[in-house]
Parts: C-alpha cells; sequence; structure tokens
C-alpha cells in the first residue's frame, strides 16, 4: 500500500505510526508543507494522512 502524509510543522511527525507502516511493509512517501513542497497526484497513493501542528483543531 502507498501512503503518503502531509507534514504541517518540522518538529510533528508520525510518531508510532511509521512503527506500524514499517511492520506493514507499506510505502511511504511525505509533503513537508512547511518547506513548500509539492503536492501528489491523487494517483500517487492509496492512503493520505493528515497531520497536525500548531494551528490546532
Amino acid at each position: 500500500m502507498r501512503v503518503h502524509y502531509l507534514q504541517h510543522v518540522p518538529f510533528e511527525g508520525l510518531g508510532s505510526i511509521s512503527t506500524w507502516m514499517d511492520k506493514q511493509n507499506h510505502s511511504l512517501s511525505s509533503t513537508k508543507l512547511y518547506a513548500n513542497d509539492s503536492l501528489p497526484t491523487v494517483n500517487d497513493f492509496d492512503w493520505l494522512i493528515v497531520l497536525g501542528g500548531s494551528m490546532n483543531i
């Protein structure tokens, strides 16, 4: 499975999700929004994880 995540700030990462990803042998990619990375197309991933940040809810 191809999992992509959006990271808003450099100090909040995937935590235990990355451990689970490794055990499942899923591929992982990211967009670091704080670094102005480009967004992928919807065809580039199967699951999308959106991390939080200092903006809160």
